[in-house]
């Protein structure tokens, strides 16, 4: 097992060393040498989430998992977060120009904080276009806020899923799985109603 994090000093009691990586980089990792990635919390800080996927299909074993979790922005709580302020909940509003950028003290390197958060559907994307298929969405604690939209909103979402769903696969009947797994992410009850996403993708 190999840790990794961009401020590896403030992961001194780690049960392994934990070892320097910029995400926004080309990992320092050879092709094929994984067999689970586990990423949490950090996939809505990174501006190119589509070469990450690029460099975490890389690195992967055929049949490796990555197993990422991150803000929820897909379920019901977070779309209407999205809906009054763009932000993660609807208390809070996204990092601005003072605070999206976050340092460490002492240090010279920095992380931007949650103004690249993705939705289910786009982190679905992003895995296809590089191999990694969604194996399992995990359950995660559910909100208040969520059961509590859920008797108005989830009749919505599901007949706007529906409906789109059938046009897709009118027009792109060769590709009805991929649409029929698009319409049950849309739908599941463990991303409409969860506070966190985590997903397992699996290699190719």
């Amino acid at each position: 097992m190999r840790i990794f994090d961009l401020f590896p000093e403030q992961n001194q009691f780690a049960v392994a060393k934990c070892e320097y990586i910029n995400l926004q980089e080309k990992l320092p990792l050879p092709d094929r040498c994984a067999d689970v990635i586990l990423f949490t919390e950090t996939v809505e800080c990174i501006p190119d989430q589509y070469q990450l996927f690029c460099e975490f299909a890389r690195i992967l074993k055929k049949d490796g998992v990555l197993l990422l979790t991150t803000a929820n922005p897909s379920s019901l709580r977070g779309r209407f977060s999205q809906f009054v302020l763009e932000g993660e909940h609807y208390s809070t509003s996204i990092p601005n120009e003072f605070n999206a950028l976050v340092k460490w003290p002492g240090s010279k390197g920095g992380y931007f904080g949650k103004i690249f958060i993705s939705g289910v559907l786009r982190l679905r994307t992003l895995a296809a276009l590089n191999g990694l298929n969604i194996k399992t969405i995990h359950r995660s604690a559910r909100t208040s806020t969520a059961y509590f939209l859920f008797p108005v909103f989830f009749p919505i979402v599901y007949y706007f899923s529906w409906r789109n769903f059938q046009k897709q696969v009118k027009e792109d009947p060769s590709n009805y799985t991929a649409y029929h797994e698009i319409f049950k992410v849309n739908t599941s009850l463990n991303v409409l109603l969860g506070k966190h996403l985590i997903i397992e993708f699996k290699k190719v």
